[in-house]
């Protein structure tokens, strides 16, 4: 549901504009195209049958992201489907930037040049940040599918702001109710729209915005997004109790830690401060070096149009990617959203302003292409760090396979214990957060559960069907076994007793007398 306006925008912007259709597209084959033909399974991709099918805590009704169980239900693409999903969430997000491409021209009243808009589109597409999220294979197609959804929430909104049409409230509110129903997070994604179009609307689009008008047109926005916020969360209420499945309101939910907002504050600012001065988290210091600059620009233009709305609007710009994590407490990677959106349209500010000059047009537009160019060498960089981690993995599952089969009695149980310590398992890098965590650290007791079913179904997904689950006496009495063992892979790491069989990942802890 849009406007005949829009959709002309729309043509003129996206569809006969080849320069901006081929340059983004070859961008996200640049951006994905490693990781989507060189598949892994990611720590949560072997655990989709306890999000999806289970009634164990966290699974995805009591988190309440609904939209991760529809589409299994529709399409059954939410559990591993190699190739597929990470393919369809690359053309998603693609789709996305495209779409904000079409409503900033829109806002700007057709203001935006074409190689602005590839810069902000190559800048979304490939910000390395992504990969923390990209790698949940899990969350791919749905978190991919919410851009989409938020951007066109915006531009619904935007409509319904100008032309107080109903139709349009209602479809924003649908479109956001999607958006939300991946992760929380997408709430922020849409303040950070919201702010990006008041700030371009006034620095580009020759729009005088005061004050006042600035809080009165935020006021539909938010009607629009808390409407979205309440409806959603009143059918999650009724669907978590057709189904039995309140238990997550008995524990910590991902909005509420139990912190304070000002000890939340407080810890968010200490996380990122820490990966900004280290210099060698990628995303995280462009975050910081646009924030600057983006900010100098705002000031230059509050001067140049005697408007002191604009640094606010930047201000608020600028917080919108911090209420998510204020919420957790911590500085989540994947759960920064809003980012890949933020640092696109501060870049949109520099380029307006510096491609009117032909000596800093040209500067400005090599700077884009280093910048996009640095940002495609450490998303493939990443996501190579995660295809080598599950390449490990898939070894240590070949191999004691191996040795059961050879070795063993296989109609006994294998209980798995002690997850590994010695990081054999693991490349992840300090710097990041999620990328290279090991698939068998988290499937060894995951969720609490000692009988570690998500192992079975991890050698099962490798076409091992052979391994049965023990008790939980069986489970217990294994892990009190396997103190004096040996940590895999060494050869006393795997041993067979009488009424099961033990692989064991960690050495004993030897205790400093």
């Amino acid at each position: 549901m849009v406007t005949k306006k829009f959709k002309n925008v729309f043509y003129s912007t996206i569809i006969d504009n080849r320069k901006l259709i081929w340059s983004s597209v070859l961008i996200t084959i640049l951006a994905y195209g490693f990781t989507i033909t060189n598949f892994s399974i990611g720590i949560d991709d072997f655990a989709a049958f306890h999000y999806l099918h289970t009634d164990g805590w966290g699974n995805m009704i009591q988190q309440g992201r609904l939209a991760h169980v529809l589409f299994e239900q529709i399409f059954g693409i939410i559990r591993f489907v190699p190739f597929l999903n990470d393919c369809i969430g690359a053309i998603l997000f693609w789709f996305s930037a495209m779409l904000f491409c079409a409503l900033f021209q829109y806002v700007t009243k057709g203001k935006l040049s074409t190689n602005c808009l590839i810069v902000f589109s190559g800048i979304y597409i490939s910000f390395s940040i992504i990969n923390e999220k990209y790698i949940y294979n899990l969350d791919v197609v749905v978190t991919m599918f919410s851009y989409v959804t938020v951007a066109y929430a915006l531009l619904c909104t935007y409509e319904f702001v100008h032309n107080r049409k109903r139709r349009y409230c209602f479809a924003a509110i649908a479109a956001m109710m999607m958006g939300i129903a991946s992760y929380e997070s997408f709430v922020f994604v849409y303040l950070c729209g919201m702010y990006a179009i008041f700030l371009l609307e006034t620095i580009i689009g020759e729009k005088r915005m005061n004050g006042k008008k600035v809080v009165l047109t935020s006021l539909y926005y938010m009607f629009v997004l808390v409407s979205a916020i309440i409806i959603y969360y009143i059918i999650v209420a009724i669907v978590q109790v057709a189904a039995g499945q309140m238990g997550v309101f008995e524990r910590d939910t991902i909005w509420f830690n139990g912190n304070g907002i000002i000890e939340n504050l407080i810890q968010v600012i200490v996380n990122l401060a820490y990966g900004i001065t280290r210099f060698s988290y990628l995303p995280i210091l462009e975050f910081a070096v646009f924030s600057l600059i983006g900010f100098l620009f705002a000031c230059y233009y509050t001067w140049k149009k005697r408007s002191l709305v604009i640094i606010w609007i930047f201000l608020f710009l600028f917080l919108s990617n911090f209420g998510i994590h204020i919420i957790l407490g911590v500085f989540t990677y994947r759960a920064a959203q809003s980012l890949c959106l933020f640092v696109g349209v501060s870049a949109i500010m520099v380029v307006t302003f510096l491609e009117a000059n032909k000596v800093t047009k040209k500067l400005v537009y090599l700077s884009a292409v280093f910048v996009i160019v640095q940002q495609l060498f450490d998303l493939n960089q990443w996501f190579y760090i995660d295809y080598a981690r599950y390449k490990k993995e898939v070894f240590a599952i070949h191999s004691i396979a191996t040795r059961l089969v050879t070795e063993c009695d296989v109609s006994k149980p294998v209980v798995f214990t002690n997850r590994p310590s010695d990081g054999y398992l693991q490349v992840m890098n300090s710097d990041n957060q999620v990328n290279g965590l090991s698939l068998v650290y988290r499937g060894i007791a995951a969720f609490g559960d000692v009988q570690s079913p998500d192992m079975i179904r991890l050698f099962e997904m490798h076409g091992y069907d052979f391994l049965e689950q023990p008790t939980l006496e069986q489970a217990q009495d294994a892990i009190e076994k396997s103190k004096e063992m040996e940590g895999w892979p060494k050869k006393e790491s795997l041993k067979e007793f009488d009424e099961f069989i033990i692989v064991n990942f960690s050495d004993p802890v030897v205790h400093p007398e």
